[in-house]
């Protein structure tokens, strides 16, 4: 999704710098993430290696994909139900897979903490830029 918006809005008045450096500086941890694993089951850096390179370029290439489908439909309608889908299997998955694996490695409260703090801080950032949206401060 994150792919898909930038594939949208580059053209665009409203393309932000930040926003495309804050993308690329993400895909740094997420490349390590996915790489790093492979390396260690396989000690291969050959294979880690390919797999950031697939991961990476099959990100654009599924944006370019999905941009050309839903392009005659874009409107803010179908972005918010995009956003609400993406939002909604992104919780899942942390409250199904990697919330009871972190439990599983850190026996205390420290992961249950972490959610509740997040998402308060998430909770908060929301509240206060729409409130700022709204109210033209």
């Amino acid at each position: 999704m994150k792919n898909l918006n930038l594939w949208i809005h580059l053209p665009s008045k409203n393309a932000s710098p930040l926003r495309e450096l804050a993308i690329a500086i993400h895909n740094i941890p997420e490349g390590i993430a996915t790489s790093v694993p492979i390396y260690y089951s396989t000690g291969s850096r050959k294979k880690s290696i390919y797999s950031i390179v697939f991961s990476g370029i099959t990100e654009p290439l599924g944006a370019i994909i999905g941009y050309l489908i839903l392009r005659p439909f874009f409107n803010d309608v179908v972005f918010g139900i995009l956003f609400g889908i993406i939002a909604g299997i992104m919780v899942f998955i942390s409250i199904e897979e990697l919330l009871p694996m972190a439990r599983e490695y850190e026996k205390s409260k420290v992961t249950i903490i972490g959610v509740i703090l997040g998402m308060a801080i998430i909770a908060l950032s929301l509240f206060f830029c729409f409130y700022k949206f709204y109210t033209n401060i």
